[in-house]
């Protein structure tokens, strides 16, 4: 009798204690309301053609945003808005993988997956969709994670993809294959954008207790000597309320700049912290935020993503060309990030008359920003450059200039973000004060053509910006084509 009350007692210990080591919940990723079409991507749910292979990219970072901490990863859904003409896929599965990846490219990742969710035949219904899985993914609370639904040649003839809530993104975070005579899993590239269909996970994360350093905002081109504020954002992954923690302001590689102490935060809750910095060096750094809290037992998303500035010397000032409020659309020009064609060749006219009305002079540029209003569904232009020519032209033609350019900017991967997106000069380019210039932006082919990012123009009443644009022939050996006043 006594060991039958201790063998009880033994196991209401073990079900509480298991139920203090884990805690279910529900994450969202997304929010979106537009759908794929019948034909589009990204779907997790389609026939159009009769296989595909669909893969998502979510960084911890999006997960920690949504109130995810470590621990098991047990259900998916996605929302279905519309079934059209869909039929039933072929072997159906969905599987999971920790990953490195920031944004996808055109080639899918070799590896690993964990199948976790799979289907002889499956037909999706109006509504979230659950699969839950056969066994838990077990997330580490740090890695990104990829989800890859792949499906095998129906037997039948192809028909619709079902219509699926998604989300833009500022990466590419989706990337589909799809063909009538190849399985889904034979896939090895495929076409990636930055739409994202919404998904639900249900976790049992760990009960922990976890501080996250999530954003760091502020000037990208400070003056050496002059004081500028940086601003950090963090976000409790705590169940109850916290104050024991300080916030910082930091230089890579690990250099403290400035600290705070942190105030009464609840569970999921943001706050931000303002810290000065007055630069005494000129050159380029990398800042963050960092999060410290005794007994932290998540120390993986303390640091801030990395935050690229430029200490520009003293006296330098600031020259804006052009005031206006109107941005391009989605597939329109003149705009310096775009993939609504697969690659392009922007360039821009800048009469001497113009910078110097604006404060300019002779002198070093050290750096160019274009505004962005929306970043739309733009994917990562690769191979980015941009590069400056003096000119007699007052007027753009149809006919790019030849001759030599300075390459002042080249990134082999550019995504641009919402707001004054800054290019610091590897050179600094020496006007002479009273030549025009030449901007050129160019960009190498993309994977698959996307949208524009829609960024503000002013009209200046002659030929200002000359555009090329293609799927298949490089930009950089474009010349000619189409002129505007914007």
């Amino acid at each position: 009798m006594k060991k039958s009350l201790l063998l009880v007692l033994l196991l209401i210990l073990g079900i509480s204690f298991g139920s203090s080591l884990f805690a279910q919940v529900t994450i969202t990723i997304g929010d979106g309301t537009e759908t794929n079409t019948t034909t589009g991507a990204p779907a997790p749910y389609g026939t159009w053609y009769k296989a595909f292979r669909q893969q998502y990219l979510i960084r911890a970072s999006e997960f920690n945003n949504a109130g995810a901490g470590p621990g098991n990863i047990t259900s998916l859904s996605f929302n279905v808005v519309e079934l059209n003409n869909i039929t039933p896929m072929n072997n159906f599965r969905i599987r999971l993988k920790h990953t490195t990846q920031t944004a996808l490219t055109s080639a899918f990742e070799a590896g690993d997956y964990q199948v976790v969710f799979q289907a002889a035949s499956f037909t999706p219904t109006v509504g979230w969709n659950d699969h839950t899985f056969s066994a838990p993914f077990n997330w580490d609370g740090s890695s990104n994670v990829l989800v890859d639904i792949v499906t095998d040649v129906i037997d039948g003839s192809y028909a619709q993809n079902a219509s699926v809530a998604y989300t833009q993104t500022s990466f590419n975070s989706s990337l589909r294959f799809q063909s009538d005579t190849a399985n889904g899993d034979t896939g090895t590239t495929g076409t990636a954008v930055g739409n994202r269909s919404n998904m639900k996970f249900v976790m049992q994360q760990l009960d922990m207790d976890d501080m996250a350093a999530i954003v760091i905002t502020g000037p990208n081109a400070p003056n050496i000597n002059s004081t500028v504020n940086y601003t950090i954002t963090v976000k409790s992954l705590c169940a109850d309320p916290v104050s024991n923690y300080t916030v910082k302001l930091m230089k890579a590689p690990n250099t403290m700049i400035a600290s705070v102490p942190g105030t009464t935060i609840n569970f999921l809750q943001e706050l931000q912290f303002t810290m000065p910095w007055t630069p005494n060096e000129e050159g380029g750094f990398q800042l963050f935020g960092r999060v410290e809290m005794a007994g932290d037992e998540n120390p993986n998303n303390d640091n801030s993503p990395m935050l690229d500035v430029t200490v520009i010397p003293a006296g330098l000032v600031n020259v804006t060309i052009g005031d206006g409020t109107t941005a391009n659309t989605t597939t329109g020009p003149p705009t310096p990030y775009g993939s609504y064609w697969q690659n392009f060749r922007e360039q821009y006219l800048i009469t001497a008359a113009e910078i110097n009305n604006a404060g300019g002079g002779p002198g070093d540029i050290y750096g160019i920003s274009f505004n962005v209003d929306n970043v739309n569904n733009c994917s990562a232009m690769p191979n980015y450059r941009i590069r400056i020519k003096p000119t007699n032209q007052t007027a753009l033609s149809t006919s790019f200039e030849p001759g030599d350019y300075q390459q002042v900017f080249q990134a082999p991967s550019f995504m641009p973000t919402t707001g004054w997106n800054f290019h610091p000069f590897s050179t600094p380019y020496v006007w002479d004060g009273a030549s025009n210039l030449l901007i050129d932006v160019v960009c190498d082919l993309v994977g698959g053509y996307t949208q524009n990012a829609s960024v503000f123009y002013t009209n200046v009443g002659f030929n200002s910006s000359l555009r090329f644009q293609s799927d298949s022939s490089p930009a950089d050996q474009a010349t000619t084509g189409t002129a505007s006043t914007n």
